[in-house]
This record gives structure tokens, sequence and C-alpha cells, in this order.
């Protein structure tokens, strides 16, 4: 349990991640959906980045589990960052923008390939960075 003062700066730092975290989103999407047709194109590039620098990040962990620069890390980089370039509800809005289109086969290949892609990007990035 966090005591007040930990607990605000661990508030302020998932706060700063958050912000440049989303900023990164937005330009990321906002940029590919000028080159592809699809905008969910950036959304995928901005969800497997994360997975990949999440499982790189917590590969660290394991090696720094009790050191303070790494809890410091977690809700500036994991939680603030990593959770605000990622975003669910941006794929989930356009899975079912892909439904309504009837666009079924598209619907499939996207819900597969992020899930299943996000996981196996996930742990090649925990294997690179747990070397």
């Amino acid at each position: 349990m966090l005591n007040p003062e930990e607990s605000l700066v661990h508030a302020s730092l998932v706060a700063l991640g958050a912000i440049a975290g989303s900023w990164l989103r937005f330009k990321t999407i906002n940029y590919y959906s000028r080159i592809w047709s699809r905008r969910y194109w950036g959304t995928l590039i901005v969800n497997f980045s994360s997975s990949f620098l999440l499982g790189f990040i917590l590969a660290f962990h394991s090696d720094w589990n009790d050191s303070q620069v790494f809890s410091s890390l977690v809700p500036l980089l994991l939680v603030g960052f990593l959770g605000s370039l990622s975003t669910f509800s941006t794929f989930i809005f356009e899975l079912l923008e892909i439904i309504h289109l009837k666009r079924f086969k598209e619907f499939g290949l996207l819900l597969v390939s992020s899930v299943f892609g996000g996981l196996i990007i996930a742990i090649a990035g925990y294997r690179l960075g747990y070397k």
C-alpha cells in the first residue's frame, strides 16, 4: 500500500505517461489514416508497438524487481504511456464499424491478427529484453 505522498507521485507519473502516449497514438493513427484507406491500420500499429514495448519492459522487471527506478517506471511507462498508447476502445469501435459495413472477412482478419499478433509481438519483446 502506498502512502499519500507515494500515491500522488504515482498518479502524477501515470498522468505524464498518459499525456505522451495519447498524443503519440493520435499522431500515429492520423498519420497512417492518410496513407491507407482503412483507419484501423494505425490502431493496429500502435497496439502492436505497445504490445512489443510491454513485453520488452516486463522482461527487465524480473531483473529489476526490487529497484526503485523500475517502481517509478511502471506507473509512467506501463500504466500511463502504454496504457494510453494502446487503444482497446478504438479497436472495438473499428471492429463494430466493420461489422456494420458487413465486411465479415475483414472483421475476422483484424480480430485474429490484433489479438494473436499482439500476444506474439509482446512475447517477442519479452524475449528480446530478457536476453
